[in-house]
C-alpha cells in the first residue's frame, strides 16, 4: 500500500499537545502583531493594558471580563494577579491607575505584585508560565518606561526583590 494511503494514528494526548503548542504560537504571533500597532503614547497605555489583560486571560483560559469582575476563585485571582504584575512591570502606570483598571485599589496591586514574585520564587511551573508570557508581552509592548513612580512604590519594588526574571 502506498504511503499516502496509510492512515496515521496518533494518540489523543499527542494531538492535544500539538494543538496547544500551535495555539501558543498563534497567540504569540497575534500579540506581536498587535504590539506593532502600539505607537501613539497616549493611546498606547490603554491598548497595552487591554493587550496584557487579553493575553493573560487567553493564557489562563478565562474571558477578559472575568479578570475585571469581582470573582475571587483561586485560579481567577492568580490570573488577575499576573495581569496586574505585567501591567505594573511593563508600563509606567501607577498602582492607583492599575487598580482602577481592575476596579480595585492600589493595595490589591501591591499584593498582586508581591504574590506573583513570591510564587515564582518557589514554584518552577508558575515561573515558567510567567516567563513565557513575559517574553511574548515584552516583545509586543513598546512603551518607553519613564519611571515616575513615587518613593513608596519604589520601596514595594525593593521588597519584591528581583521579579521572576
Amino acid at each position: 500500500m502506498p504511503a499516502e494511503n496509510k492512515v496515521v494514528e496518533l494518540p489523543a494526548a499527542e494531538i492535544l499537545a500539538e494543538i496547544r503548542a500551535m495555539r501558543v504560537k498563534l497567540d504569540s504571533l497575534e500579540i506581536a502583531l498587535q504590539g506593532n500597532l502600539l505607537s501613539d503614547e497616549a493611546a498606547t497605555r490603554e491598548r497595552a493594558i487591554r493587550l496584557i489583560i487579553q493575553s493573560v486571560a487567553s493564557q489562563f483560559g478565562f474571558p477578559v471580563e472575568s479578570l475585571i469582575n469581582r470573582c475571587r476563585t483561586d485560579d481567577l485571582a492568580w490570573a488577575r494577579h499576573v495581569a496586574m504584575y505585567f501591567i505594573f512591570k511593563l508600563t509606567d502606570l501607577s498602582m492607583h491607575a492599575i487598580g482602577r483598571a481592575f476596579h480595585r485599589d492600589h493595595g490589591t496591586v501591591i499584593h498582586a505584585v508581591r504574590h506573583v514574585t513570591d510564587i515564582c520564587s518557589v514554584d518552577p511551573h508558575a515561573e515558567r508560565e510567567v516567563l513565557s508570557l513575559e517574553h511574548a508581552l515584552s516583545s509586543a509592548i513598546k512603551i518607553p518606561r519613564r519611571d515616575k513612580r513615587n518613593n513608596r512604590t519604589k520601596r514595594v519594588l525593593k521588597l519584591c526583590a528581583t521579579p521572576c526574571s
